[in-house]
């Protein structure tokens, strides 16, 4: 949601963040305010080949082989 800083009347954003960003205007109060959108980045990795262990078998019977290193799970048939 964007909130406005003066009365903190909720905006629902577009979803795009060329249109998300920029001035705009309170519905609610008529402050004119700027909107900056800001990510915050999210890293993960896996390995590039696998070294899969033993057959585990799950809580509900499914059996599975989980990476020693990154936890990658592949079924077993």
């Amino acid at each position: 949601m964007i909130e406005c800083p003066r009365c903190k009347h909720d905006h629902e954003p577009a979803g795009n963040h060329e249109d998300d960003s920029g001035d705009m205007q309170c519905d609610e109060c008529g402050f004119e305010f700027s909107v900056l959108v800001e990510y915050e980045p999210s890293y993960s990795s896996t390995c590039k080949v696998c070294e899969f262990g033993g057959v585990r078998t799950s809580g509900k019977g499914v059996k599975y082989r989980a990476c020693e290193y990154c936890g990658r799970v592949k079924l077993e048939e």
